[in-house]
């Protein structure tokens, strides 16, 4: 995942051998948690597909996309692979490839960016010692997860879930900080980036603490 946690690498994606192409921008589907000797790490088991958005310099000629993609694949041990892709789009009307329903399953897997009915969260809360959530799911909370981004700080601990003894669709998800660590005096000001995961569905947000 763009966060790898305390193992791996995150994905490196090099464009610059691309042809007409201004800008990719890469949309990254919900991850999962992995736990290996006490050590956390995000990322995707048996296949990934990241959705593209690639903006051209110049509309209405055709695209090469080339891609260098570094990616570091984990079982017990992390190997680094280097993979080269390309792939040319014509100009002209779109019209729907036999990749379209793959794409599909694979918008299926972000994370919204806003509150819905179904899932969301309302407030976060820094103290010194954790970062506490208040969330809501409509589907419960089974399976649960929390990732907290922010720049130059890793924070990889489980949640705590405490579901609402009233509500039990509502709850309050707390990352305990590391022994001797003061959250208030590394994450005070700073933005976070927040994905709250539950089943199949998940909700990224920016909260400044």
């Amino acid at each position: 995942w763009r966060m790898a946690g305390d193992s791996g690498l995150p994905p490196s994606f090099d464009w610059k051998e691309s042809q007409n192409v201004a800008d990719v921008k890469i949309m990254w589907p919900t991850p999962k948690r992995f736990t290996t000797f006490d050590m956390q790490s995000f990322g995707y088991d048996e296949q990934v597909v990241f959705p593209l958005i690639v903006t051209p310099k110049e509309k209405g000629k055709p695209i090469d996309v080339h891609l260098k993609l570094d990616v570091v694949v984990c079982h017990e041990i992390c190997i680094p692979e280097t993979l080269t892709l390309s792939k040319r789009i014509e100009a002209g009307n779109p019209s729907p490839t036999a990749d379209l329903s793959l794409i599909k399953r694979a918008k299926d897997r972000l994370a919204l960016l806003k509150n819905t009915p179904k899932i969301g969260m309302n407030t976060a809360v820094l103290s010194k010692d954790a970062i506490v959530l208040d969330v809501y799911a409509k589907q419960g909370f089974d399976q649960a997860d929390l990732i907290v981004e922010v720049a130059d700080v890793l924070i990889t601990t489980p949640p705590q879930i405490l579901i609402h003894e009233d509500d039990k669709t509502r709850a309050i998800l707390k990352i305990p900080a590391p022994q001797g660590y003061d959250f208030t005096k590394n994450l005070f000001g700073k933005k976070a980036r927040v994905t709250f995961i539950t089943g199949r569905e998940a909700v990224e947000r920016d909260f400044t603490f």
